[in-house]
């Protein structure tokens, strides 16, 4: 029986690699592909998100210290299951403008308004019976924050913001408004009066009078 070439098996051994080789994929290739398959999710990611982030970019919304002007309506019920916001509202005001605090706006108000209400919208909300009988700006029974009048009426707002100002284009108080005026000018002496005149205007001034 012949015996078997070397060579002939070196042969055949490397020629079985290549084709092997030949039909593996090179890793490369794998980097390739996952490379464009998170290019083309970034692009379907950013053309889904994108218009909404430029839009909200542009929205105005209500701020701690900004002026709104709304149109607001307000029902009290006993029983929210009474309430027809078809009927007269308890109170209505269609050009309501105030400072957006807390000192200015019952609690439930202040909380409904900022940070999330832009021109144009209108937004409805309900203040639940609430008791505060000591004053202390709590419920008596829950121990939370009062949010409205504490009367043990339920609240129902209807509201439309109209327009906001911010705080920063607020223009600030007058000159004399900053002016603090204790006495009355008739109890000032005359000589107290040219003194302080005379800080205001030149000597030269007030000589030809």
């Amino acid at each position: 029986m012949p015996s078997k070439n070397p060579k002939h098996s070196k042969k055949a051994f490397y020629e079985r690699k290549k084709q092997y080789e030949s039909r593996s994929i090179p890793i490369k290739y794998f980097v390739m592909g996952f490379i464009f398959v998170i290019s083309i999710t970034g692009v379907i990611l950013l053309a889904i998100y994108l218009p909404g982030v430029l839009d909200n970019r542009n929205k105005i919304y209500i701020e701690d210290g900004d002026i709104a002007e709304l149109h607001y309506k307000l029902w009290k019920v006993d029983d929210i299951g009474d309430l027809d916001t078809s009927s007269k509202p308890t109170q209505e005001s269609k050009n309501f403008v105030t400072d957006v605090t807390k000192d200015s706006l019952i609690n439930g108000f202040y909380y409904e308004l900022i940070d999330n209400r832009e021109i144009g919208e209108i937004f409805e909300f309900v203040i639940d019976k609430e008791t505060d009988a000591d004053s202390d700006g709590f419920d008596d029974d829950t121990g939370d924050e009062i949010l409205g009048y504490a009367d043990g009426t339920i609240l129902y707002y209807w509201v439309q913001v109209i327009n906001i100002t911010k705080s920063k284009d607020i223009p600030e108080s007058s000159f004399l408004d900053n002016i603090d005026l204790p006495v009355q000018m008739g109890d000032l002496s005359e000589i107290y009066l040219q003194c302080n005149i005379r800080k205001l205007f030149s000597f030269e001034f007030l000589d030809k009078y």
